[in-house]
C-alpha cells in the first residue's frame, strides 16, 4: 500500500521487504512464526550525514496520551497540518484522506500523522509512514471504522468529496480541495491495476481493496 500511495502522489519514505540475514542485531523474537522478511521503511528524520530532524506525531501535539489516538475527528488533523498557512500539507492531508477511504484503511489515528521540522523552526507535515488497507481484517458484524470521525460519522461510505470544499471553508483555506480529492480518486482508479498482481497471494487482501475501490470511487463523488 506504500508503493502504491507514493505512486498516487503521497509523499511517503522510501519501503522494502528485507531478508532477515540482511537486518544486524535483531532478537529471533523479532521474527514470528519463521517468518524471513520484514517490511523495512527509510528513516526520514534521520538523513545520512545531517543532525537528527525533529519530529512529533499529532497526538504529542495535542497533549493526548496514546490511549486516545482514535479519540477526536479528521477535522482536527487537517487544522494541526494546514496551520492557516500550509497550503501545500493541507491538500496532502486530502489526498492521503482519500487514498485511505479508498482502499479501507482505518487506522490513521492520531500518531499516524506528524510535523516536521526541516529547518528546525517551521513544521509541515511529514512523510506518511504507516498506510495500510485495514477492511479485509474487520470480522463482518463490526461496523465500518475509519478510525476517527469525519463530517461527524466513522463510516467510510459516507465521506463525500464536496466535504473536503466545507472543510477548507471552515480553515480559512482558499477553495479547490475537492479538485485534490477528485484528482486522487482518478490516480487511484488509474493505477489500480499495475499493484493487484502484488496482492495475489493475499485474496483476502486483494478482493477487498478492489471491491472497496469500485464502491468508493462511486461513493465519493455522489451529491448527497
Amino acid at each position: 500500500m506504500m508503493r502504491f500511495a507514493s505512486s498516487v502522489g503521497i509523499e511517503v519514505p522510501e519501503v522494502a521487504l528485507v531478508h532477515r540475514e540482511q537486518v544486524e542485531s535483531l532478537p529471533a523474537t523479532v521474527w514470528p512464526h519463521s517468518e524471513d522478511y520484514a517490511f523495512a521503511v527509510r528513516r526520514f528524520d534521520r538523513p545520512v550525514g545531517v543532525d537528527a530532524v525533529h519530529i512529533e506525531d499529532f497526538a504529542q501535539v495535542k497533549s493526548i496520551y496514546a490511549t486516545q489516538k482514535y479519540e477526536g475527528n479528521f477535522e482536527s488533523i487537517a487544522g494541526l497540518a494546514y496551520r492557516r498557512h500550509d497550503r501545500r500539507a493541507l491538500e496532502e492531508f486530502v489526498r492521503r484522506l482519500t487514498f485511505f477511504v479508498l482502499i479501507g484503511n482505518g487506522d490513521a489515528h492520531f500518531k499516524n500523522w506528524s510535523l516536521i521540522y526541516y529547518d528546525r523552526r517551521i513544521p509541515t507535515l511529514s512523510p506518511a509512514y504507516d498506510i495500510v488497507a485495514t477492511e479485509p481484517y474487520r470480522p463482518a458484524s463490526d461496523p465500518e471504522d475509519l478510525g476517527l470521525k469525519f463530517a461527524g460519522s466513522r463510516n467510510f461510505s459516507t465521506v463525500r468529496v464536496r466535504q473536503f470544499d466545507r472543510l477548507g471553508r471552515k480553515l480559512g483555506a482558499s477553495a479547490g480541495l475537492s479538485d485534490v480529492a477528485v484528482e486522487t480518486i482518478d490516480r487511484v482508479t488509474e493505477l489500480w491495476p499495475q499493484f493487484e498482481d502484488e496482492l495475489v497471494a493475499l485474496p483476502q487482501v486483494l478482493s477487498s481493496v478492489r471491491a472497496a475501490i469500485r464502491a468508493r470511487s462511486a461513493s465519493l463523488l455522489r451529491a448527497e
